[in-house]
């Protein structure tokens, strides 16, 4: 089947799934690239009508052919850090950065003054605005690996919402994902103080798309489309950085991931630029529901560390932080005791009705039942202390809730009928 470029980008969104274990990131990127410029090739021949047939004609005659030179680039600098010849990898890097720069590819983000974004910090303990910032420099050591940073390289993470401030509680929820939904953690607010100009990772390609589907005049449109056609260009080097880690938070100690060698060459050489203070990009979280929302992060390495404090001193000067806020779920959870004890009165009853009348897998009691059962469980996980974090029964209340839809639509449908 031949899909158009709208159905191609919603089909390849990010973050990129491993499906077999071990998988070498080489072949699993070279298996990805094939698979999607040989889609990008079969529906520029069609031409399809989703967008004019100038695009499709641009998109055959010079697209496709740089993001194969793209796709070359990267596989030969991974090859590069299995042989371990990291100079020669770091020069590749910096070509294929040249190459996008001169395709016009590389977008910059402006983040304006006054605006807000969110930095949350897991763990019990009394923490300080300092204890919020990012871990000092004389502290690196315990700077561990991530997707954007080296092992002992601090760089401050913090989660942003592009709407009104009055939404802006989403960004915290994004940020919470993002450190693996610990249930006591504290949050700080950061009100910038002058603006920040980052490197443009922050937009999924379906939303370029809607952009364009929703432009009213041949201007919006004219500049949708130039961004969509960016988006395609950097498309083989985000890929690249966002390769999702099973086990991630299972595995925290260790330092090398194969998956983070391209998006920690893309913050060394951000570190080094003077156009861009850091990366904004989309959300890198393996929960799904993450990937729904509407904010975005941003990664600030630092440059320039005070010796005194160990800090970067810009970075002290560029935000204004609130006073830390403690949020526990253990302890929220436990509030709800009284009514996770009428949910066990009520199920108790559910079994007593169904042993003395034995009714079918699909009669409403059982149904009911199984829906007291979760409730239990996902209770259980929330307050078991030995659970550092709320992902699993996350996971089961997100299950849950798609029940009880479906049990609505249901029950709205039979009350509809004649």
């Amino acid at each position: 089947m031949i899909y158009n470029i709208h159905q191609i980008l919603k089909k390849y969104s990010l973050l990129i799934t491993i499906m077999q274990e071990h998988q070498p990131m080489t072949e699993l990127l070279s298996q990805y690239y094939d698979s999607i410029l040989k889609e990008l090739t079969d529906s520029a021949a069609t031409v399809f009508d989703d967008f004019p047939s100038s695009f499709y004609n641009n998109l055959s005659a010079k697209i496709i052919p740089k993001m194969k030179i793209q796709c070359e680039k990267i596989l030969n600098i991974l090859k590069l850090d299995q042989n371990h010849q990291h100079l020669e990898k770091r020069k590749q890097f910096a070509d294929l950065i040249q190459l996008l720069k001169h395709d016009g590819a590389i977008r910059e983000l402006t983040i304006d003054r006054e605006s807000l974004m969110v930095r949350i910090r897991q763990g019990n303990g009394s923490y300080d605005r300092k204890a919020l910032f990012h871990i000092p420099y004389s502290k690196r050591q315990r700077v561990s690996s991530q997707r954007f940073n080296i092992s002992g390289d601090p760089c401050l993470y913090l989660s942003v919402y592009p709407g009104l401030k009055l939404f802006a509680n989403e960004m915290l929820e994004l940020a919470w994902m993002e450190s693996g939904m610990p249930k006591v953690f504290h949050f700080c607010l950061y009100e910038l103080q002058e603006k920040l100009v980052f490197l443009h990772f922050a937009k999924k390609g379906s939303e370029y798309l809607q952009e364009y589907d929703d432009s009213k005049t041949d201007e919006q449109k004219a500049d949708r489309l130039e961004a969509i056609e960016q988006y395609l260009l950097t498309l083989p080097l985000r890929i690249a950085c966002f390769v999702g880690i099973d086990h991630k938070y299972l595995k925290s100690n260790t330092y090398y991931y194969e998956e983070y060698v391209i998006p920690q060459l893309l913050m060394e050489w951000i570190q080094q630029s003077s156009c861009f203070d850091g990366l904004a990009y989309q959300s890198a979280s393996g929960f799904h529901e993450a990937r729904l929302l509407d904010s975005y992060n941003v990664v600030i390495p630092t440059k320039n560390i005070d010796l005194m404090d160990g800090h970067d001193k810009r970075l002290k000067k560029c935000f204004k932080l609130s006073a830390p806020e403690k949020i526990s779920i253990l302890e929220d959870i436990r509030k709800t005791e009284n009514e996770m004890m009428e949910v066990i009165k009520y199920s108790k009853r559910l079994e007593e009705a169904l042993l003395i009348n034995p009714a079918s897998g699909r009669h409403p009691y059982r149904r009911l039942l199984a829906i007291c059962y979760s409730l239990y469980s996902i209770y259980s996980s929330l307050e078991n202390e030995n659970d550092l974090n709320a992902a699993f029964p996350m996971q089961q209340l997100d299950a849950l809730y798609h029940s009880l839809l479906l049990i609505s639509k249901t029950t709205l449908i039979i009350s509809e009928k004649p």
